[in-house]
């Protein structure tokens, strides 16, 4: 890949995160679906960010969270995926968990992110092929789950897993590993699998802007990204319901325990 590319993306990334953070504690939400919520702070750094990518690079595709075109699903060569404020009900209630998530998706495959989260100063990015990074330091691989690394969870998940019989995959998760926590920020929780601090994520509900990002940043660190039965999400196929913000139902895990956890959700058909 282009350094030029590389590099702009990072700083798209950083000035987007210090944009979230002069909002922070400074804006309020409007109702966006069920249980959602959007804000000034949403729809700005998005702007932003297309307008900077579309006068560097016009060819270019762009999804970004809140203009996506429902039914459209047509996928480019080359397209950018943004979720300008991943965590937004956390960000307008300041609980302080969540990020910009910017990725780049080349012939369907995540070929570069940049997860920028502000209130830590941590910036996590990879480039396909070359590896992972935090604030520009490789993060090393590791091999092993860390003693007590939790499960991560999304809301939706739980009320689905709780409709199955005996609790369905969300018992079996929490007797098997214990720590269960849900942090409402599906870029956050992938970037915490990569680096070793949680083992795994599930989520139900997330879109393929809080994915494309944070799936590169774990597979470049041996991680797994897959369907709940344990199909690779991508390549994303042009004409893919995804494109247009359908759900993407993921596990993310680390790759020791990859088979035992989508094992446990095989009962439990989507």
């Amino acid at each position: 890949m282009d350094d030029t590319l590389f590099d702009f993306g990072k700083q798209l990334a950083e000035q987007a995160g210090q944009m979230a953070l002069s909002y922070y504690g400074n804006v309020s939400g409007s109702p966006k679906g069920r249980f959602d919520l959007v804000s000034e702070a949403d729809t700005t750094i998005e702007s932003f960010l297309i307008n900077e990518i579309k006068q560097r690079y016009p060819h270019h595709q762009i999804i970004a969270e809140e203009s996506v075109q429902p039914g459209e699903t047509t996928l480019g060569e080359t397209c950018w995926v943004i979720d300008p404020l991943d965590g937004t009900v956390n960000f307008l209630l300041e609980l302080p968990l969540f990020s910009v998530s910017i990725g780049l998706l080349v012939r369907g495959e995540p070929a570069a992110a940049w997860i920028s989260d502000p209130l830590r100063s941590e910036m996590f990015s990879a480039e396909r092929g070359i590896g992972a990074f935090l604030n520009d330091e490789p993060i090393r691989q590791t091999t092993e789950i860390a003693p007590a690394a939790p499960i991560l969870i999304s809301s939706d998940f739980i009320a689905w897993s709780l409709a199955q019989e005996e609790g369905g995959p969300l018992k079996t998760l929490s007797s098997t590993y214990g720590k269960v926590r849900l942090l409402g920020s599906q870029a956050l929780h992938l970037c915490y699998v990569a680096a070793g601090r949680a083992a795994a994520a599930v989520n139900i509900e997330c879109r393929l802007w809080d994915n494309v990002a944070g799936a590169l940043i774990l597979t470049e660190l041996g991680g797994d990204f897959s369907t709940f039965n344990g199909q690779p999400w991508f390549p994303i196929a042009d004409g893919s319901p995804v494109v247009a913000g359908a759900q993407m139902p993921c596990i993310a895990t680390h790759r020791s325990i990859t088979g035992t956890v989508v094992g446990m959700f095989k009962p439990f058909p989507l």
